[in-house]
């Protein structure tokens, strides 16, 4: 049964009309959150290049963190300690700490912004 009170829709599409503005605020929320990314385990690889030679090496100090925006804007930032830096060349690796000054700079930063990154909504599927 339905009841019009005073030419008001009746409370069963009143409450409809509630719960679809509330899901509709819900999605529009939901794609307006930015997605946030922290990684502080793994290795970080680098490459430093000089006009002689070219050192590759790892270190597992560090800290990432990684925003995707609504709009696909990706900002991240990397820190990593100097003195963590491993060449596999020990040698190589206090004369680097030396000429990067590693006293005065124990981090090495970097920030980039990226476009276009679409974050998964959904974990991978397996399919079988």
């Amino acid at each position: 049964m339905r009841a019009e009170v005073m030419g008001m829709p009746s409370l069963s599409r009143a409450v409809a009309l509630v719960v679809l503005f509330a899901a509709a605020i819900a999605a529009r929320a939901e794609e307006a959150v930015a997605a946030v990314f922290n990684v502080r385990e793994g290795t970080l690889g680098y490459t430093i290049k000089h006009r002689l030679h070219e050192v590759r090496g790892i270190t597992h100090d560090f800290e990432e963190k990684l925003v995707v925006a609504p709009d696909g804007t990706a900002r991240v930032q990397v820190r990593a300690k100097v003195a963590s830096f491993d060449s596999g060349n020990s040698n190589r690796d206090e004369h680097m700490r030396e000429v990067t000054h590693e006293a005065e700079y124990p981090y090495c930063s970097v920030k980039a912004i990226a476009t276009g990154v679409k974050v998964p909504l959904d974990a991978p599927r397996r399919i079988g």
